[in-house]
């Protein structure tokens, strides 16, 4: 196991939980990450970020075990420098789930998989018992010593995949991500968005994600007070295609003369860039956006996605897929059919 990098413990101390690239990138730049260093199988349908091109790999190749599984993690390599309290970030390795668990010890205490996580780092690194104990024990003395102490986040190293300023969003640490996994937790999300500083967004497009001439034709979005701060339609490149235009009503002569989606890009950008923002489909609308900036090659916007429906399907216990309640296929009527759909949740009180 010579030429297997060998496995490291890493705890966070406390106050640096969630400190993390994933808290202060866009779910789009994070999945391209994924993709291009190996930890995911398909490439995403819109990429982000330039990033070269890869193969298709059917299996993908743990970096500490070698393991060849269909999906891995993304694990996050940190220095802490103790003198001057910063946490940086000096690598990102593909790796698989029992792998992680054995990286993150302070994880594996909370869940009861102590043992199967230093099983997994002795196997690993061709450890004897004592020298797992040996280093298990140093690893929480130096998690001691930074506990009670805030470290800076330094996540230059995104700067090699083409990911500038303007995709890292340290204000984000502030708002931590939503996990909505019952009831509780979809009502209590609706309640924490009612306050907040979130914008609904829809939009109404040429098709769907399976063509790739696919753009946006009406976005619209107000704010959780249900004020909104934009609204437009645009004219596309291409016709839209009749059996869209039932779904939605948007006809080619009502777009004839309006704006190129290009022409709108800066307030789109303006509205849209750095913030939270609530759609009911969130997967689709996010990459049917991006794709629409590439498409007239302008830099796109990156934002934390929130997804209505995914919480919504949790609150009401049902299937994969829910039409938007109220919803009526156009921009507007539909962010505040989304508005509606959030109050709703927020005032149950089970």
């Amino acid at each position: 196991m010579s030429d297997t990098p060998r496995l490291q413990i890493q705890l966070v101390p406390p106050l640096a939980w969630g400190r993390n690239v994933r808290a202060v990138v866009a779910g789009d730049t994070w999945e391209a990450l994924r993709w291009h260093l190996g930890a995911a199988q398909y490439r995403p349908q819109f990429l982000s970020i330039d990033l070269p091109d890869r193969p298709y790999r059917a299996d993908l190749k743990c970096a500490y075990c070698k393991t060849e599984q269909k999906a891995l993690d993304l694990h996050e390599l940190w220095h802490y420098d103790d003198k001057s309290r910063v946490q940086r970030l000096i690598g990102l390795k593909a790796i698989c789930s029992k792998c992680h668990l054995s990286t993150h010890l302070g994880y594996a205490n909370a869940t009861g998989r102590t043992k199967e996580a230093l099983a997994n780092l002795a196997a690993v690194n061709g450890w004897t018992a004592r020298q797992v104990r040996e280093h298990y024990d140093q690893t929480f003395v130096d998690w001691e010593n930074r506990a009670s102490t805030q470290y800076a986040l330094d996540v230059s190293y995104l700067s090699r995949f083409n990911i500038g300023p303007n995709k890292v969003h340290m204000d984000w640490l502030d708002k931590p991500r939503s996990w909505v996994g019952s009831r509780i937790d979809a009502i209590m999300w609706a309640k924490k968005l009612l306050d907040s500083d979130a914008i609904i967004v829809d939009t109404e497009t040429t098709g769907l994600l399976d063509k790739s001439n696919v753009e946006v034709i009406e976005l619209a979005a107000i704010t959780m007070q249900g004020k909104p701060v934009y609204q437009a339609t645009f004219r596309p490149r291409y016709k839209i295609p009749g059996r869209v235009i039932k779904i939605h009503g948007i006809t080619n002569e009502a777009v004839k003369s309006a704006p190129s989606f290009a022409q709108e890009a800066e307030a789109v950008s303006t509205v849209l860039h750095g913030k939270t923002l609530v759609t009911y489909n969130a997967k689709f609308d996010r990459d049917v956006i991006g794709r629409t900036f590439k498409l007239y090659k302008l830099e796109g916007v990156s934002a934390r996605w929130e997804c209505a429906m995914q919480t919504y399907r949790t609150f009401a216990r049902s299937g994969p897929y829910l039409k938007l309640p109220y919803g009526s296929h156009r921009a507007m009527a539909d962010c505040k059919a989304t508005l509606r759909l959030i109050r709703k949740m927020a005032r149950t009180t089970a």
